[in-house]
Order: C-alpha cells, then sequence, then structure tokens
C-alpha cells in the first residue's frame, strides 16, 4: 500500500519537476571591457564595458570591480538585460552616476571564442583581451534594467531599442522550524520535569509578492528623482501590473527623460580615425565589375544566427553635377558568393536627416546591387566621430529573411572616408 502512494505521488509531480527543469533560467549579468573588432582599427581600437544578462546581488560587485580596473579612464557602458534584482538595479545607476559614465542600450556581439565565458582572445601577443562588436538588432532595457539605464550621465536609446517598464516586485522568505523535543513529567501530576531537544529541521518558503499597480515603491522615487528623470516615467512604471510589460514610444523616451538622446545611435567614442585606417584609404581604388563604378569599401557585417560573416561591398559611381549627388551601388556578400538583394533594403541613418535607402527593384537579377542616390551635401558634411546605423532588412511583404545591423562611426567606416576623399576636396 505504501508503495503504491509513493508511485502515485512520483507520477502526479513528475511532469511538474519536468517541466520546472526545461525551463530555461536567465543568465546572470557579465560585465566586461570589450575591445572593437572594427577591421583595421588595432592600436585605436574603441572600447567599452559590456553589461549583458539578468541582474543579479553579485552584479554590483563585478561593476565595481570593472570600474576600479579602470583606475580612472572612463569607458560608456552597452547595456543590454531584461532585469532583475532591484536593489542591486539602483546601486549599480547609483554608481554609474558617481563616475559620470554614459551608458547605451545595445548589445555587444562576442567574436566566437572570446566570450567572457571563454579565455579571453590574445592581441598583440598579449592576452586577456575581450573582442566584440557593437550589434543594434533589437536591444533590450527592461524591468529593473531601467533603474542602470537612469543612472547614465548621458542615456543613448536607439530606436530599435525596446525599453519596458513594469510595477516592481518583492521577494519574502520565511523559514519554518519543526522540533522533536523528549519530555519527561512527573508520574503524579504530570507536570513537565525536563526538556530535550533530539531533532530539529527547517523550511524555507519564498513567495513573490507583487506591489499593487499605482503603489510607489519610496525607492524608485528617489532614485528617479535623483538621476533626473520626469515623473512620468515613475508613474508608467507603477501603472503598469508586475506580471505585464510596457513598451515605451519613441516620443515617450524623451518625454520621461530615461533617453536623453533617442536617435541617431549614440555618439559614444570619442577617438580620433584610427591611423591603420587613415592609411588603408591611400592605396588606389580598384575598379569593379559593375561598370565603371570603383569599389570604395566593404562593411563587415559579423556574423548573426550561426551563418559565415557577411560584408556590404559599396561602390561609387561620378558625381552627378545637376543634383549634386553620387550614385552608390552595394552588394552583399557571404564570403565570396553574392548573396539575393531583390527583396532586400539598405538604411542609412545620419544624424537627424531622413535615412538613405539603398534598393535592388530589379527582379531579373536577384543578386544585382542595392542602389541609392548620396547627397555630397551630407557627405561631404560627415566628421569622423558621426555615427552613422546601417540596417539591412526585409521590404515589406518580403519575409523569412534575415536582417543584418551596424553601429560605427564613420571613422570605423572605410567606404564612406572613401567617398569624401573622392568628392569632398576644396568644399
Amino acid at each position: 500500500m505504501r508503495f503504491r502512494t509513493l508511485l502515485a505521488l512520483f507520477l502526479m509531480l513528475g511532469p511538474a519537476m519536468a517541466s520546472a527543469q526545461g525551463k530555461k533560467q536567465p543568465e546572470p549579468m557579465h560585465i566586461v571591457i570589450v575591445r572593437s573588432t572594427e577591421a583595421a582599427c588595432e592600436r585605436d581600437c574603441h572600447e567599452w564595458i559590456a553589461a549583458q544578462g539578468a541582474i543579479v546581488p553579485g552584479s554590483l560587485d563585478q561593476l565595481r570591480a570593472v570600474l576600479t580596473s579602470l583606475k580612472g579612464r572612463q569607458l560608456p557602458i552597452l547595456l543590454s538585460s531584461s532585469g532583475g534584482s532591484v536593489s542591486a538595479a539602483i546601486a549599480m545607476g547609483e554608481l554609474i552616476r558617481k563616475h559620470r559614465l554614459d551608458v547605451a542600450v545595445a548589445n555587444t556581439a562576442f567574436e566566437p571564442g572570446c566570450e567572457p565565458r571563454n579565455r579571453p582572445c590574445a592581441i598583440n601577443g598579449k592576452p586577456g583581451v575581450i573582442r566584440g562588436r557593437i550589434d543594434a538588432y533589437m536591444p533590450r532595457c527592461s524591468s529593473a534594467c531601467t533603474f542602470v539605464l537612469a543612472g547614465g550621465a548621458r542615456r543613448f536609446v536607439p530606436p530599435t531599442a525596446r525599453i519596458g517598464v513594469h510595477q516592481s516586485t518583492t521577494w519574502r522568505t520565511t523559514t519554518t522550524f519543526r522540533r522533536t523535543y523528549q519530555v519527561v513529567r512527573r508520574p503524579a501530576d504530570g507536570a513537565e520535569v525536563s526538556r530535550k531537544l533530539i531533532r530539529e529541521a527547517s523550511a524555507k518558503k519564498t513567495v513573490k509578492i507583487p506591489m499593487r499597480a499605482g503603489e510607489v515603491d519610496p525607492r524608485l522615487e528617489r532614485h528617479f528623482e535623483a538621476m533626473g528623470l520626469d515623473r512620468s516615467f515613475l508613474a508608467m512604471t507603477v501603472a503598469t501590473p508586475a506580471d505585464s510589460m510596457r513598451y515605451l514610444q519613441l516620443e515617450e523616451l524623451a518625454q520621461t527623460r530615461i533617453a536623453t538622446h533617442a536617435a541617431p545611435p549614440p555618439p559614444l567614442f570619442p577617438l580620433e580615425q584610427p591611423r591603420a585606417i587613415a592609411a588603408a584609404l591611400t592605396a588606389e581604388h580598384k575598379l569593379a565589375d559593375l561598370g565603371k563604378a570603383k569599389i570604395a569599401g566593404d562593411i563587415d557585417l559579423g556574423r548573426r544566427r550561426g551563418q559565415p560573416p557577411h560584408q556590404l561591398q559599396i561602390m561609387m559611381s561620378g558625381r552627378d553635377d545637376q543634383t549634386d549627388t553620387v550614385k552608390v551601388y552595394m552588394r552583399l556578400r557571404r564570403g565570396p558568393k553574392l548573396v539575393a538583394t531583390s527583396l532586400l533594403s539598405t538604411s542609412f541613418r545620419m544624424s537627424d536627416n531622413e535615412p538613405i535607402i539603398a534598393r535592388n527593384d530589379d527582379p531579373a537579377e536577384p543578386e544585382g546591387p542595392m542602389t541609392a542616390e548620396f547627397p555630397l551635401s551630407r557627405i561631404c558634411a560627415l566628421r569622423e566621430r558621426t555615427w552613422i546605423a546601417i540596417e539591412i532588412g526585409p521590404k515589406a511583404g518580403g519575409d523569412g529573411l534575415g536582417q543584418w545591423s551596424k553601429i560605427a562611426t564613420v571613422a570605423g567606416l572605410p567606404p564612406l572616408l572613401s567617398m569624401q576623399r573622392e568628392f569632398c576636396r576644396g568644399r
């Protein structure tokens, strides 16, 4: 009878246990210094602090250790997280503000083999360097992550980011003790003579206690006020139930001041043009296969979804004096092979202007180039530290295709430097 009872209990618990084991827990936050994998940037490569993953109590110690290792050097923080510990997030935001650091919502795509969990890659014979690139594809900062973001001296949120808020949740742990005593009593009246503890067991139970919608957590109120956010951000946060998420619209990012720079992507790196890139541009342009267009250079798009690295080859034709534009051709490559572009479009965002869109509208040439007219007034006005956002994705109605994105300064995009060199002298 006892065996049958245990068997029934096991059968009832089995599916629940399997479900709990199958649920993937978010990976704890890694906070590391990253060096860019930009082509030909060595000796002058950009560096930043990558903070990615779930915020846990130990995340504060990680951040403090990284900042101590910088010995006063200031680096921007690229933040991507779905939230976590409220107390740790508030303390991290305060520490960031104390050091006057900039924070941007962005993913860091680590070079394969150079991830934080692996041994850092060697560079110039020196080990201990984690390599990566900025990935602007749908970065996320939600829940407690926004408390960290609020600490940024400047807070950069690109248009592709998702900023989510909801009411905070507290966790309460109770401990129950069960004790067994050996009691000796007097036979005459049953009064207790002695008591001896012979066994003790304890059990802990942790329960989630969500705050009611509209209820204000004093910690959040003090934090957001000290960080200079508009009170509307707190109102949106506490009005959203803890079991849901509200994602802010672009105009709300500026209204609440959670973003001091909502668009364009951030000018994070106050570095001059890498010397190696400048030296590479002295080489003669090679003629492209496409008519008499000249190759301006390649833009490395990195790896995505397990695919080999992709490159966007940029070619430029002569200047049109009537429109003061230059026609630009773009081919998407995967190694030596061309990738079909007939359903794709490429967007170049520069400063606050409308993006320049390149398309391939010739169905007879699915692997032909995407083309666009680049106004020379905009190309020649670019500075080395100007940030450019490049997005390649399907046109309306074209699904099932990949998407690539890249954020870089003009100094890190040799094709744009080539175009300036070719057409902007004397302007």
